[in-house]
């Protein structure tokens, strides 16, 4: 209700992770998240606000890196209004690249990334001085972007000269 009261065309959020204790009843914690991510589910159908999905690159995410995004696809492909909010520095941070989603995900999965973030390793979110990570980033949307046109692109950064770094960037792929 509140995404719809502000004019929010999409809702992010983190599926969650697993910790090691939370590891040993998985399948329980899944069903869980499940139950609740369908229940929220419901909510953005009738409000046509998409409900985002985003990865993270701890070791128990429940979506991390390229098959994760195929298997919970499978999950979510029912709801017109589920998608994938796709953290390009955590893809690569775990392991993962833009080639290796594209090899393992259907033309489909890749169309429910909605949104992108770009910005620094290991987490955009960081002021780190991970500045040579800034390449590497735009050129993993450059192939991205090849493919889709996600809705957003968020330049995700505290800092002024590296978010015009990203944006000249952006631009020069656009």
């Amino acid at each position: 209700d509140l995404a719809k009261r502000v004019g929010a065309k999409a809702v992010i959020i983190k599926p969650g992770m697993m910790f090691y204790t939370e590891k040993k009843c998985k399948n329980y914690i899944m069903e869980k998240f499940l139950e609740y991510l369908y229940t929220l589910a419901e909510i953005a159908e009738k409000s046509g606000i998409y409900l985002l999905l985003e990865n993270y690159y701890y070791p128990y995410e429940i979506l991390r890196g390229p098959r994760d995004f195929c298997e919970v696809y499978n999950l979510i492909k029912n709801y017109e209004h589920l998608g994938f909010a796709l953290n390009i520095p955590h893809l690569l941070e775990s392991k993962g690249s833009v080639n290796l989603l594209i090899r393992k995900c259907e033309r489909e999965v890749l169309e429910r990334i909605k949104l992108v973030y770009l910005g620094l390793r290991p987490s955009p979110w960081e002021n780190t001085k991970y500045i040579q990570s800034i390449a590497h980033v735009l050129k993993e949307a450059k192939k991205l972007f090849r493919i889709i046109s996600p809705e957003f692109v968020v330049i995700a950064s505290v800092s002024e000269p590296i978010v015009r770094i990203f944006l000249d960037g952006v631009r020069d792929i656009r």
